[in-house]
């Protein structure tokens, strides 16, 4: 897979578990809804990191904080999010 096949992978598992979080949260189940939450932030964090990155493959980690301090320039990861996660 190239690069814009594996950003693309990594936005539409995290649009397909947002989906899944707004089901949780309608049947009240905000626990579950929560920590898919957590997945789909984690999954935007890591679609930048590739196309941000030399390398293809994300930091395996959960740890969001973690994912974020290896993006080298936050603004610019505001900037894509505010653009609607457009590829550059």
């Amino acid at each position: 897979m190239g690069k814009r096949e594996i950003v693309n992978h990594w936005l539409h598992t995290a649009e397909r578990d947002w989906r899944s979080v707004a089901l949780l949260y309608e049947g009240k189940q905000y626990v579950h809804a929560l920590f898919f939450c957590h997945l789909v932030i984690e999954k935007i964090l890591k679609a930048y990191w590739v196309m941000d990155s030399q390398e293809n493959n994300p930091p395996r980690t959960h740890d969001l904080e973690h994912t974020r301090t290896k993006i080298e320039d936050v603004n610019q990861l505001r900037l894509w999010l505010l653009s609607g996660m457009q590829s550059r």
